[in-house]
């Protein structure tokens, strides 16, 4: 509560939600996660960061996916020859050998918050493809495929160092963008049947959207791709998938700050006129007007609405009266200033002296430019000079009201 003498009694309240959701998995599908939280020791942080746990290649060569600059999740998919690989087949149709057409477009992926219906969008693409093939006898690999399958097919390039054993190979191949061509491993020797793909996983890049613009919360959307023959994924004609599609699920965690420190003894304000009221005696002028200020700390991350709610409303701001009479409405506007980098969103201006109005229908909302903390920022109560002179009309009387500031988060 913020007391007036000569004025009133405002409380400010902060209003802030978080929202949680979690989505099940299922098979065929993969979660991708990341969270904005604001960062205190680095004020500039304005992305999020990519909270997907590392499977496959990555988790079992870390160093080589550190050097080569990406991460991998997994591919729940398993592939089984329907056949053997003959290399005179092959030669005739490169579609009946290690064939693997991977969609490495970007792809938007739209999100929507789970509470609000507000949405916005990801960038997404597969970079790199990897996992196991399991040979039905062991033997030397380089001699089934005339070339390490480390070194791999044009148009995808080296994403790091194989390793295996007579029997597997482990492996892990980088996909250029919209490429539109396959990546083809041609057999030297027959490659009898069974012949297996399994712990396949993917890299990938994301580019996310300015979470200061995001509502706080979680935001949730997917992408399904189709695999086999013909479709997003595609592995060939003799190559047979374990499922016919794969849906990648988003889920990205807005974690916004909005707080407000007071000092104590915030909640009243003593309105006076500028030079005090015994400069404004002294000096013989007609009724001034009297101010208050209220200084305050604002830590905020994100978007956020102002508005007033009012013991005694007068026009679109709040009152004060007294008992002496209690017809008499005394106006008093409420301004806000804040820091730089927190800025009007319906004009981009700078928040200073933004005048408040009551009721959330006539909320003023702010942008968080880059995330503040601890920040100055003021409060600003006016009588303007017309009431303080019906004011004056009752010496010795007191003047009261309260008003309510509400700062809320959720937009």
């Amino acid at each position: 509560m913020i007391f007036f003498k000569l004025a009133a009694f405002f409380f400010v309240g902060v209003s802030v939600q978080l929202l949680f959701a979690v989505q099940p998995l299922a098979a065929a599908e993969q979660l991708i996660t990341a969270v904005f939280s604001p960062d205190h020791g680095n004020p500039g942080h304005h992305t999020f960061i990519n909270t997907t746990p590392v499977a496959g290649y990555c988790l079992i060569l870390p160093g080589q996916c550190a050097a080569n600059g990406f991460s991998s999740v997994n591919f729940p998919v398993d592939f089984d020859a329907s056949q053997g690989l003959d290399p005179l087949e092959a030669l005739a149709d490169r579609r009946k050998t290690a064939y693997m057409l991977i969609p490495s477009n970007f792809r938007n992926v739209t999100l929507t918050h789970d509470q609000t219906g507000q949405t916005s969008q990801v960038q997404w693409r597969i970079s790199g493809f990897g996992g196991r093939y399991i040979l039905s006898s062991g033997t030397w690999h380089g001699h089934l495929w005339g070339s390490a399958w480390v070194t791999a097919p044009s148009p995808c390039t080296y994403g790091g160092v194989g390793s295996g054993n007579a029997t597997f190979y482990d492996y892990f191949w980088k996909v250029p963008q919209n490429a539109t061509t396959a990546c083809v491993k041609m057999p030297r020797v027959q490659i009898p049947a069974p012949f297996r793909y399994r712990n396949m996983n993917i890299s990938y890049e994301l580019h996310t959207p300015n979470p200061l613009g995001m509502e706080m919360g979680t935001y949730s959307g997917s992408i399904t791709y189709g695999i086999g023959p013909g479709q997003d994924f595609d592995f060939g004609d003799i190559m047979l998938p374990s499922d016919d599609h794969i849906t990648f699920n988003f889920k990205l965690t807005v974690n916004h700050l909005l707080r407000l420190e007071f000092a104590p003894g915030a909640q009243r304000a003593v309105l006076q006129p500028a030079q005090g009221w015994q400069g404004w005696l002294e000096s013989g002028r007609t009724a001034p007007a009297l101010f208050a200020n209220h200084d305050f700390k604002v830590s905020s991350s994100g978007r956020f609405k102002v508005y007033l709610e009012c013991q005694y409303g007068y026009a679109q701001t709040c009152g004060i009266r007294t008992s002496a009479q209690p017809q008499l409405t005394a106006g008093v506007d409420i301004h806000l200033t804040l820091p730089a980098g927190i800025a009007v969103e319906s004009s981009g201006q700078p928040a200073r002296r933004v005048p408040l109005l009551t009721g959330a229908s006539n909320a003023v909302v702010f942008n968080t430019l880059s995330s503040q903390f601890d920040r100055k920022a003021t409060l600003h109560y006016v009588v303007q000079s017309g009431s303080a002179e019906q004011m004056i009309k009752y010496p010795g009387s007191t003047f009261t009201g309260t008003a309510t500031i509400i700062f809320d988060a959720h937009i």
